[in-house]
């Protein structure tokens, strides 16, 4: 599914104008976009979160020459699904981590 499928289909479910279900689309994607400029987490319980995460600079190989090369630190945006969300998609959720004590 593209962003034109996608709007028509919330065009649809909303029973909006293809033009207002794009000024939403592009709102809540531009929204998400300012609050990671701002190195700010996005939470929607039970959908997921979006966040930043530094990775550190680290060894690596050249697969062709078998060369040892520095990787250099970034930034990754990364999106984790939240437990509603791997259930309504997957049919299952994660088993609880429970603590040993």
């Amino acid at each position: 599914m593209n962003r034109h499928d996608f709007v028509r289909l919330i065009a649809a479910n909303e029973d909006v104008t293809i033009d207002d279900a794009t000024e939403m689309v592009n709102s809540v994607l531009k929204g998400i976009e300012d609050a990671l400029k701002k190195e700010q987490s996005l939470r929607f319980i039970g959908f997921g979160k979006f966040d930043i995460v530094q990775r550190s600079a680290r060894k690596g190989r050249n697969p062709k020459t078998g060369e040892e090369i520095l990787i250099p630190a970034k930034r990754r945006i990364i999106f984790k699904p939240g437990k509603q969300l791997e259930e309504n998609v997957l049919g299952y959720s994660k088993p609880n981590k429970k603590s040993k004590k």
